[in-house]
């Protein structure tokens, strides 16, 4: 069962981690033959050796809740996974990576070394500042949109269902009308959560 909805944390729980990728965005993305192309991103270029990454973003995303993304966005993410009172569990991927905005869309990333594998780093899906921001590093963990996750992604959350012991049982997900890609075929998916095995192939044999 899902609990965390978050990028910051979603890679501890692979339950957690195959619906953030579906509720949010990268910069970049992996295609269906595993190579990487824009996400987020319109471009990036590759400066000093190695060293300098500057990326340009796309014009005209929208989180799902209608606001538009930009530059802060990446600078809020990234720079919360790299403050250690998040706990986050990606934060040695982003240790000594210093991102500055050039821009509301261009992004620049300064290395302390080249690392040839960096434009892998940039798949981490990207969080919306506007409603993370004043949040506390204390209740970052708590906070409610954990669960009611604001994401650029091909899909947005419209419901989730408790167990009277308040674990996730479902939740139905919608394709993003003004998705920033080609949307998808499916328009709702459900995912359903058993707490064991047995529940699972009850529910099964019940239909």
């Amino acid at each position: 069962s899902p609990r965390f909805l978050n990028p910051v944390y979603a890679e501890v729980n692979d339950t957690d981690r195959a619906l953030t990728q579906l509720l949010f965005s990268g910069l970049l993305r992996y295609d269906n033959e595993g190579n990487l192309v824009s996400d987020l991103a319109r471009d990036y270029s590759v400066l000093e050796g190695g060293r300098v990454y500057e990326v340009n973003l796309k014009d005209g995303v929208r989180w799902h809740d209608g606001y538009g993304f930009d530059a802060d966005d990446v600078l809020f993410t990234i720079q919360t996974i790299q403050d250690p009172r998040y706990k986050s569990p990606v934060r040695a991927n982003w240790v000594g990576v210093d991102v500055q905005k050039v821009s509301s869309l261009k992004v620049r990333f300064i290395l302390k070394d080249p690392f040839a594998s960096f434009p892998e780093r940039l798949t981490l899906k990207i969080l919306p500042e506007h409603l993370w921001q004043e949040i506390t590093p204390e209740n970052f963990a708590l906070f409610v949109y954990n669960l009611q996750p604001v994401g650029t992604g091909p899909y947005r959350l419209v419901d989730l269902k408790r167990t009277k012991s308040g674990a996730v049982k479902e939740v139905w997900l919608k394709a993003h009308s003004k998705y920033h890609l080609k949307g998808p075929n499916i328009s709702t998916l459900v995912f359903k959560f058993f707490e064991t095995q047995q529940d699972l192939l009850r529910e099964a044999d019940a239909g």
